[in-house]
Protein backbone atom coordinates (compact mmCIF):
# COMPACT_ATOMS: atom_id res chain seq x y z
CA UNK A 1 0.00 0.00 0.00
CA UNK A 2 2.61 2.47 0.85
CA UNK A 3 3.86 1.99 -2.62
CA UNK A 4 1.17 2.60 -3.92
CA UNK A 5 0.88 5.42 -2.22
CA UNK A 6 4.04 7.05 -3.52
CA UNK A 7 3.66 6.01 -6.88
CA UNK A 8 0.06 5.84 -7.89
CA UNK A 9 -0.66 3.80 -11.09
CA UNK A 10 -3.48 3.70 -13.49
CA UNK A 11 -5.36 1.00 -11.22
CA UNK A 12 -8.39 0.50 -8.47
CA UNK A 13 -6.31 0.42 -5.51
CA UNK A 14 -4.24 3.69 -6.54
CA UNK A 15 -7.39 5.40 -7.20
CA UNK A 16 -9.09 4.23 -3.95
CA UNK A 17 -5.49 5.34 -2.03
CA UNK A 18 -5.51 8.69 -4.25
CA UNK A 19 -9.48 9.70 -4.40
CA UNK A 20 -10.37 7.97 -0.36
CA UNK A 21 -7.11 7.61 1.35
CA UNK A 22 -6.10 10.35 0.78
CA UNK A 23 -9.22 12.66 1.63
CA UNK A 24 -9.39 10.74 4.63
CA UNK A 25 -12.70 8.54 3.10
CA UNK A 26 -10.89 5.46 4.00
CA UNK A 27 -7.94 4.39 6.12
CA UNK A 28 -5.19 2.15 5.61
CA UNK A 29 -6.74 -0.59 7.34
CA UNK A 30 -9.98 -0.05 5.43
CA UNK A 31 -8.46 0.00 1.86
CA UNK A 32 -6.49 -2.91 2.70
CA UNK A 33 -9.40 -4.79 3.73
CA UNK A 34 -11.37 -3.52 0.76
CA UNK A 35 -8.25 -4.51 -1.75
CA UNK A 36 -8.17 -8.24 0.18
CA UNK A 37 -12.30 -8.53 -0.93
CA UNK A 38 -11.64 -7.34 -4.42
CA UNK A 39 -8.74 -9.40 -5.21
CA UNK A 40 -9.94 -13.13 -3.93
CA UNK A 41 -14.08 -12.99 -3.28
CA UNK A 42 -13.72 -10.51 -6.79
CA UNK A 43 -11.14 -13.08 -8.67
CA UNK A 44 -10.79 -16.15 -7.22
CA UNK A 45 -14.17 -17.38 -6.36
CA UNK A 46 -15.30 -16.79 -10.09
CA UNK A 47 -12.11 -17.73 -11.31
CA UNK A 48 -12.81 -21.31 -9.66
CA UNK A 49 -16.37 -21.67 -10.41
CA UNK A 50 -15.42 -21.13 -14.37
CA UNK A 51 -13.17 -23.92 -13.98
CA UNK A 52 -15.41 -25.90 -11.70
CA UNK A 53 -18.15 -25.38 -14.50
CA UNK A 54 -16.16 -26.11 -17.36
CA UNK A 55 -14.93 -29.49 -15.26
CA UNK A 56 -18.94 -30.20 -14.25
CA UNK A 57 -20.11 -30.17 -17.73
CA UNK A 58 -17.25 -32.72 -19.19
CA UNK A 59 -18.21 -34.61 -16.72
CA UNK A 60 -21.82 -34.78 -17.99
CA UNK A 61 -21.02 -34.61 -22.33
CA UNK A 62 -25.16 -35.11 -22.54
CA UNK A 63 -25.77 -32.08 -20.55
CA UNK A 64 -22.78 -30.14 -22.14
CA UNK A 65 -24.06 -31.16 -25.77
CA UNK A 66 -27.29 -29.90 -25.25
CA UNK A 67 -26.12 -26.48 -23.47
CA UNK A 68 -24.17 -26.04 -27.18
CA UNK A 69 -27.14 -26.57 -29.15
CA UNK A 70 -29.10 -24.57 -27.07
CA UNK A 71 -27.50 -21.59 -25.77
CA UNK A 72 -30.63 -20.05 -24.20
CA UNK A 73 -29.87 -22.50 -21.43
CA UNK A 74 -26.94 -21.27 -20.50
CA UNK A 75 -28.56 -19.44 -17.37
CA UNK A 76 -29.98 -21.89 -15.85
CA UNK A 77 -26.77 -23.89 -16.39
CA UNK A 78 -25.01 -21.59 -14.51
CA UNK A 79 -27.34 -21.53 -11.38
CA UNK A 80 -26.79 -25.35 -11.48
CA UNK A 81 -23.17 -25.05 -11.22
CA UNK A 82 -23.51 -22.53 -8.82
CA UNK A 83 -25.61 -24.72 -6.97
CA UNK A 84 -23.63 -28.29 -7.53
CA UNK A 85 -20.46 -27.14 -6.69
CA UNK A 86 -20.15 -24.21 -4.40
CA UNK A 87 -17.83 -22.35 -5.02
CA UNK A 88 -17.89 -20.19 -1.42
CA UNK A 89 -18.06 -23.80 0.70
CA UNK A 90 -18.58 -21.70 3.88
CA UNK A 91 -20.77 -18.60 4.89
CA UNK A 92 -18.80 -16.34 7.10
CA UNK A 93 -19.18 -16.51 10.63
CA UNK A 94 -22.30 -15.10 12.18
CA UNK A 95 -23.07 -14.06 15.82
CA UNK A 96 -27.12 -15.24 16.65
CA UNK A 97 -29.06 -11.77 18.01
CA UNK A 98 -31.53 -13.98 19.09
CA UNK A 99 -32.47 -17.70 20.05
CA UNK A 100 -33.41 -19.63 16.50
CA UNK A 101 -33.91 -23.14 16.87
CA UNK A 102 -32.72 -25.19 13.32
CA UNK A 103 -34.45 -28.32 13.36
CA UNK A 104 -34.09 -29.56 16.70
CA UNK A 105 -31.24 -27.56 17.66
CA UNK A 106 -31.54 -23.90 19.31
CA UNK A 107 -29.12 -21.81 18.46
CA UNK A 108 -28.99 -19.10 21.91
CA UNK A 109 -28.49 -15.70 21.66
CA UNK A 110 -24.48 -14.77 21.63
CA UNK A 111 -24.07 -18.02 20.57
CA UNK A 112 -21.75 -18.30 17.38
CA UNK A 113 -22.29 -20.48 14.05
CA UNK A 114 -20.52 -21.39 10.79
CA UNK A 115 -22.78 -22.32 8.22
CA UNK A 116 -22.08 -24.69 5.70
CA UNK A 117 -23.35 -22.95 2.30
CA UNK A 118 -22.79 -26.46 0.01
CA UNK A 119 -24.46 -28.31 2.87
CA UNK A 120 -27.33 -25.79 2.41
CA UNK A 121 -27.07 -26.40 -1.25
CA UNK A 122 -27.67 -30.62 -0.98
CA UNK A 123 -30.74 -30.00 1.35
CA UNK A 124 -33.01 -32.79 -0.01
CA UNK A 125 -35.60 -30.82 1.84
CA UNK A 126 -35.61 -28.60 -0.59
CA UNK A 127 -33.65 -29.92 -3.94
CA UNK A 128 -35.30 -32.91 -5.39
CA UNK A 129 -32.46 -35.17 -5.61
CA UNK A 130 -29.98 -32.66 -4.87
CA UNK A 131 -26.39 -34.67 -5.57
CA UNK A 132 -27.55 -34.79 -9.30
CA UNK A 133 -26.57 -32.05 -11.89
CA UNK A 134 -29.10 -31.23 -14.05
CA UNK A 135 -29.28 -27.97 -15.85
CA UNK A 136 -33.37 -27.76 -16.09
CA UNK A 137 -33.51 -27.65 -12.72
CA UNK A 138 -36.06 -25.43 -11.29
CA UNK A 139 -36.93 -23.68 -8.61
CA UNK A 140 -32.87 -23.52 -7.54
CA UNK A 141 -33.10 -21.59 -4.52
CA UNK A 142 -29.06 -22.39 -3.71
CA UNK A 143 -26.92 -20.34 -1.07
CA UNK A 144 -24.21 -20.40 -3.24
CA UNK A 145 -23.92 -16.00 -2.38
CA UNK A 146 -25.34 -16.28 0.60
CA UNK A 147 -28.65 -14.63 1.37
CA UNK A 148 -30.73 -11.77 3.49
CA UNK A 149 -28.15 -8.49 4.36
CA UNK A 150 -25.24 -10.40 3.81
CA UNK A 151 -26.18 -11.61 0.55
CA UNK A 152 -22.84 -11.07 -2.08
CA UNK A 153 -23.00 -7.76 -3.46
CA UNK A 154 -21.18 -8.51 -6.91
CA UNK A 155 -23.35 -11.77 -7.77
CA UNK A 156 -25.07 -10.23 -10.97
CA UNK A 157 -21.32 -9.90 -11.99
CA UNK A 158 -20.09 -13.07 -11.30
CA UNK A 159 -22.74 -14.92 -12.25
CA UNK A 160 -22.89 -12.44 -16.22
CA UNK A 161 -18.44 -13.74 -15.91
CA UNK A 162 -19.00 -17.09 -15.47
CA UNK A 163 -22.24 -17.45 -17.88
CA UNK A 164 -19.65 -15.47 -20.83
CA UNK A 165 -16.49 -17.58 -20.26
CA UNK A 166 -18.40 -20.94 -20.35
CA UNK A 167 -20.72 -19.80 -23.28
CA UNK A 168 -17.31 -18.79 -25.23
CA UNK A 169 -15.07 -21.70 -23.87
CA UNK A 170 -17.82 -24.56 -25.66
CA UNK A 171 -18.75 -22.36 -28.23
CA UNK A 172 -15.33 -21.81 -29.89
CA UNK A 173 -13.64 -24.96 -28.72
CA UNK A 174 -16.17 -28.02 -29.86
CA UNK A 175 -13.76 -30.22 -29.37
CA UNK A 176 -13.01 -29.36 -25.71
CA UNK A 177 -12.28 -32.44 -23.21
CA UNK A 178 -9.95 -33.06 -20.56
CA UNK A 179 -6.44 -34.14 -21.02
CA UNK A 180 -6.23 -36.47 -17.79
CA UNK A 181 -8.62 -38.97 -16.49
CA UNK A 182 -11.44 -37.61 -14.20
CA UNK A 183 -9.49 -39.30 -11.26
CA UNK A 184 -6.30 -37.65 -11.49
CA UNK A 185 -8.25 -33.76 -11.06
CA UNK A 186 -6.67 -32.58 -7.72
CA UNK A 187 -8.97 -30.56 -5.45
CA UNK A 188 -7.99 -27.60 -3.12
CA UNK A 189 -7.95 -29.91 0.19
CA UNK A 190 -6.40 -26.77 2.35
CA UNK A 191 -8.72 -25.02 4.68
CA UNK A 192 -9.96 -22.63 2.84
CA UNK A 193 -13.57 -20.96 2.16
CA UNK A 194 -13.13 -21.49 -1.51
CA UNK A 195 -13.23 -24.43 -3.54
CA UNK A 196 -11.73 -25.28 -6.18
CA UNK A 197 -8.96 -27.39 -8.52
CA UNK A 198 -5.22 -27.17 -8.66
CA UNK A 199 -4.96 -27.29 -12.44
CA UNK A 200 -7.33 -28.29 -15.03
CA UNK A 201 -5.61 -29.83 -17.86
CA UNK A 202 -7.02 -29.17 -21.44
CA UNK A 203 -7.19 -30.68 -25.18
CA UNK A 204 -8.63 -28.59 -27.71
CA UNK A 205 -8.11 -30.33 -30.96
Amino acid sequence: MDKKDKEPRDDIISRLMVEKVRKGELSHDELVAMSFLLLVAGNATTANMITLGVLTLLQHPDQLNELRGNPSLIKDAVEEIFRYLTGSQFATRRIAIEDVKIGETTIKKGEGVWALNASANEDELVFNDPTRFDIHRKPNPHLAFGDGIHVCIAQDLARAEVQIAIQTLIHRLPNLRLAIPFEQIEYVTKASRDFGVTSLPIQIN
